[in-house]
């Protein structure tokens, strides 16, 4: 049987083209907790981050949460939902922004930044979840 060069050229993009696509659609089904890091990197550029202590929160994030959590989100979308916004619909960008929001605020919890003094290194402390810790908000009133 031959083969011609024809058929196997065909065949040889068809295999490249899909294998690309299962790549694509592995990673937006389950980002990586360098994906959420790198988000946080982007979100909060403004503030000096410990970047030990954002990896190891994103890690913790995708441990507890994992990909079912984030099934709003795309890692081709963290490059700037704001800038895309005509192309994303209303409802999908309320997602995503709502999953953005949720991530920063987790983080934010789950660091020294409330308590800090202003342009020292934000630290993680830990994962900032009210059943294991005692409340870290230093507005709350205790009565």
């Amino acid at each position: 049987m031959r083969i011609s060069r024809r058929a196997l050229l065909l065949g040889a993009g068809l295999f490249a083209a899909t294998g690309g696509g299962m790549v694509v659609w592995r990673r937006g089904l389950a980002p990586s907790a360098a994906d959420i890091a790198g988000l946080l990197h982007r979100r909060l550029g403004h503030l000096n981050l410990d970047a030990g202590g954002v990896r190891e929160f994103a890690e913790e994030y995708v441990r507890r949460y994992g990909a079912s959590a984030m099934s709003a989100y795309s890692p081709e979308t963290l490059d700037g939902v704001l800038s895309m916004a005509a192309d994303v619909p209303p409802e999908r960008l309320q997602r995503l922004l709502r999953f953005e929001r949720r991530l920063v605020s987790y983080y934010l919890r789950s660091t020294d930044h409330f308590r800090r003094e202003p342009e020292s290194l934000v630290r993680y402390v830990a994962f900032a979840d009210p059943y294991e810790l005692p409340c870290g908000n230093p507005f709350a009133v205790r009565t």
